[in-house]
């Protein structure tokens, strides 16, 4: 035989003990774990079967109610409905609901869900639940709710407070969008809202529920897209949002709604975004400069994120504002 090495030896001798004492008690503690992880599911979802509702999200951490409508944060083919987080029930959420049928901007909604972008309402939550009157499937994303009303809600706006508070975050939010090649397509005044009561913190609403572009009022699309039906007005990139915003800005700093300017899709052509929406009014340079870039016509010529960068550096040159289908003087022949 051969002889045992003095480790062997003592591990051999070891074999007992192990089998009377540490192996039941290993055996104890796996079951002991199992069971603490069962109890813990079980006074979890006895903790969400509470709050009532329909669950969506992972282990239903989110309950929509179906019966209780948020008319406020409604959007063209939208349903916002009251909606509860049960891991923190003080936390204001609330869910968007649209027909099966819709689909929805999956690529935008999955990067967000993925990783957030700041200075945006990003979603939380998707899946589908019976919501409405008739209790219908609809698909559902459950969102950050604000509670500080909204930039239309807020009446005009003075250049120093767009300047220095209302634009940093969201020029931030738009570059994080264009790095992840992404593209807002829902920039208006009433789906831009401040997370406090005090105009504390603006942030773009939501823009993953619907068709891209499709709740725009026309005005709000650049020419390439706004004669097109809302439906296929198309994904588009981020100068898309840049000239939203720029008509955004405008309506504020005028006071006026730039939707109810008559015939303006034949106006823009004719004489140019700028001189449509901006007409006779008049801003500083910096204010001014901005919005001829973001309002040219010409997608060559239109800001992107690098022109605003650097006009957020102040190291912009004015860019030549565009002046539409202009008539000639003369016959050619």
């Amino acid at each position: 035989k051969p002889r045992r090495t003095g480790v062997a030896s003592a591990v051999s001798g070891l074999k007992p003990f192990l089998s009377a004492a540490v192996l039941p008690c290993l055996r104890n503690s796996a079951r002991w774990r199992a069971e603490r992880f069962w109890i813990g599911a079980v006074a979890e979802n006895a903790k969400s079967e509470m709050f009532g509702g329909e669950p969506v999200g992972p282990d239903g951490r989110y309950r929509v109610f179906g019966d209780q409508r948020l008319a406020a944060f409604d959007a063209r083919g939208l349903e916002a409905y009251r909606a509860i987080d049960t891991q923190h029930p003080d936390y204001a959420v609330c869910a968007l609901a649209s027909e099966l049928a819709l689909p929805q901007r999956q690529r935008v909604l999955q990067s967000l869900l993925t990783q957030s972008v700041p200075g945006l309402i990003n979603p939380l939550a998707a899946g589908v639940a019976p919501v409405g009157g008739e209790a219908r499937l609809k698909n559902i994303v459950v969102l950050e709710r604000p509670d500080g009303g909204t930039l239309a809600e807020a009446g005009p706006i003075t250049a120093q407070e767009l300047h220095g508070h209302i634009l940093p975050p969201l020029l931030d939010a738009l570059e994080a969008l264009a790095a992840r090649e992404l593209s807002h397509r829902a920039i208006r005044p009433d789906n831009v809202y401040f997370l406090g009561k005090e105009r504390q913190s603006p942030v773009f609403g939501q823009c993953v529920a619907g068709l891209p572009g499709a709740a725009q009022p026309s005005i709000y699309e650049p020419l390439e897209r706004a004669a097109a039906l809302p439906e296929g007005r198309g994904e588009g990139t981020v100068i898309a949002d840049y000239y939203a915003l720029g008509v955004t800005m405008a309506g504020l700093l005028s006071g006026n709604d730039p939707a109810k300017i008559e015939d303006n899709y034949r106006r823009r052509v004719e004489n140019g975004s700028y001189a449509t929406i901006v007409g006779r009014l008049r801003f500083s340079p910096m204010i001014d400069g901005l919005l001829q870039g973001l309002l040219n016509d010409d997608q060559t010529l239109r800001w992107g994120v690098e022109q605003v960068r650097r006009w957020r550096n102040n190291t912009w040159g004015r860019p030549r504002p565009w002046v539409g289908d202009r008539q000639a003087p003369r016959p050619f022949v």
